[in-house]
């Protein structure tokens, strides 16, 4: 399939290029068409004026799907980085909640030593 971006939109272009040629092809056949069975004097104003129109129409759909690729393209890379970040977040806040919760044990080992020795020095 698809090795690249580059390759997507060199694909995307390729494809557009083609359209366009098919699309200039038919203007043409129906412009010769249409001043065999109807005489127009402007008929090449109207013609210019939809190609216009088309061009404008044509190069909105293609933005739209390349973004629509760029964003299916770059979503793992996204999902990776913020899984990264996700987990080099979790992994700080458990070394400071382990390094919090060591010296909180300390402390408790140290207050319940402390509570025995009382204890113990109040029986004797």
């Amino acid at each position: 399939m698809f090795k690249t971006q580059i390759e997507i939109m060199n694909f995307s272009i390729r494809i557009l290029n083609e359209q366009i040629n098919e699309l200039k092809d038919n203007i043409l056949e129906l412009k010769n068409n249409l001043l065999k069975e109807l005489n127009i004097n402007n008929l090449d104003d109207i013609l210019d004026k939809t190609k216009e129109n088309l061009i404008i129409e044509l190069k909105k759909e293609f933005d739209s799907a390349h973004e629509k690729a760029i964003r299916i393209v770059s979503r793992p890379f996204v999902t990776n980085q913020l899984k990264q970040n996700n987990n080099y977040n979790l992994n700080g806040q458990a070394t400071n909640i382990f390094s919090r919760n060591g010296s909180n044990s300390k402390q408790n080992m140290n207050a319940t030593n402390n509570s025995n020795l009382k204890s113990i020095l109040r029986k004797s």
